[in-house]
């Protein structure tokens, strides 16, 4: 049943939102994936999946084709879908061209009328971030961690711009569960955010690019120590 609100004094402001089969099996594996519940280089059987979510098997090949298309699933020659897997070193690559297009995406902020708005979904971001940190729901944490960058990007103003950096931070994401795994990279990345957001909502780009950076390049030096503890070990 609707909320009062909802069913009295004419009609609702806003219209009911559709969302496909291939949607609710995007979103669903997407889930599965963000959470860490289908790790790296975990197959997708497609009748498995098809049966399990009670929809045919059309659907799930669409919504896998775009899981590929946007970077969380490969399919390699000879071999069914799996969750996107990288060497460590790859994985380097990736934060490497990710702080680099980051840094791009903040200076095109400059070309905004006004950063308000931005600045306001932000805020949201983090209250929901700062409320998932203090019920301890990892999951839910990660979520809008992510959602606070990708939204940084989706405000960029290039197309082209957006659309890389999109493609880069979609893949590089994956890596971040491992890393918000640990509580106390949790609380630093929130702090972080926070004064990313402090920064733009005191229309100071130059402060909030220079705490992306610092951001980014932390995320980038835990890559690096990883690799240099792999090399130790030889």
């Amino acid at each position: 049943m609707l909320p009062r609100h909802v069913c009295e004094g004419g009609a609702m402001d806003r219209k009911i939102k559709r969302v496909s089969l291939v949607d609710q099996v995007y979103s669903e594996v997407l889930g599965q994936i963000n959470s860490g519940e289908l790790g790296p280089g975990a197959r997708l059987n497609i009748e498995d999946i098809s049966k399990l979510l009670g929809v045919s098997r059309t659907p799930v090949r669409e919504a896998i084709s775009r899981l590929i298309q946007d970077g969380y699933v490969e399919q390699k020659y000879n071999a069914g879908p799996s969750v996107i897997s990288f060497s460590i070193e790859k994985e380097l690559d990736l934060s490497d061209a990710n702080d680099y297009i980051t840094e791009v995406v903040m200076k095109s902020l400059n070309e905004l009328d006004d950063i308000g708005p931005l600045a306001d979904e932000l805020g949201d971001v983090i209250e929901a971030q700062r409320q998932a940190f203090a019920e301890e729901d990892f999951e839910e944490f990660h979520r809008q961690s992510s959602l606070f960058h990708e939204t940084l990007i989706r405000w960029c103003p290039n197309e082209t711009i957006r659309d890389f950096a999109d493609h880069i931070y979609r893949q590089l994401n994956l890596s971040t569960l491992r890393f918000q795994q640990i509580e106390a990279n949790r609380q630093t990345g929130l702090a972080q955010h926070s004064a990313v957001y402090e920064a733009l909502k005191a229309d100071d780009i130059g402060l909030a690019l220079k705490l992306m950076n610092e951001h980014d390049l932390e995320g980038t030096m835990k890559i690096r120590e990883r690799i240099n503890n792999k090399e130790d070990k030889k």
